[in-house]
């Protein structure tokens, strides 16, 4: 006849299978999920790197285009300097956009 112990040993051995068939399952789950999140966060960031390149070059190119025209019916200086301020707008709006664009996403991911 077993013993008290020796039933209490076997429910134990029961549980820490179950518990470690469990483990095995939600760690092989997560691994999944946290692959996947990598993979889309990796996508993301190069379309997005992609993207504002090439909105920083075509930027570069109608300033270069516009400091052209402008240069046909003004000084030059002045030409240069209208531009200066043209790129410096623009370069403060991307940067406020890509701000608020980070910090918005930031701030889902925490909550």
């Amino acid at each position: 006849m077993p013993t008290v112990r020796e039933i209490f040993d076997a429910l134990l051995k029961e549980i820490k299978a179950i518990l470690r068939e469990n483990v095995h399952e939600m760690e092989a789950a997560v691994k999944k999920r946290l692959q996947r999140l990598l993979i889309s966060g990796i996508i993301v960031s190069v379309l997005l790197a992609i993207v504002i390149s090439l909105f920083g070059s075509a930027i570069v190119l109608l300033l270069i285009g516009s400091l052209k025209y402008l240069s046909t019916f003004m000084p030059a200086w002045e030409a240069w300097v209208v531009m200066g301020l043209t790129s410096a707008v623009i370069g403060g709006l991307l940067f406020l956009v890509l701000f608020f664009f980070i910090r918005k996403r930031l701030r889902t991911k925490q909550t």
